[in-house]
């Protein structure tokens, strides 16, 4: 049987979106805390999460979703704009 869907690149189809990537990035962690921000060969986790979304071709995006205060400093460091703060109550 055909495939007869359209074939839209990945380009095309992001630039007709908004297409978000968003990160979680809570700071309460038992085993590491605030591991979202350990380096790993001089880039954290968290800028490497949004390296990686920069990268795709479909995200135009990225928003962070954190409960602390340092996450949200090294996300706005990476250059984005969009980070939103988490209480426990929410």
């Amino acid at each position: 049987m055909p495939d007869n869907r359209k074939t839209i690149s990945a380009g095309s189809y992001a630039s007709q979106r908004t297409i978000f990537a968003v990160i979680p990035a809570r700071s309460g962690s038992k085993g590491i805390p605030n591991k979202n921000l350990v380096a790993l060969r001089g880039r954290s986790l968290l800028a490497r999460a949004i390296d990686v979304s920069r990268e795709s071709l479909l995200v135009n995006r990225i928003c962070v979703s954190t409960d602390s205060g340092l996450i949200r400093l090294d996300a706005e460091k990476c250059g984005v704009s969009l980070v939103r703060i988490v209480t426990q109550n929410a």
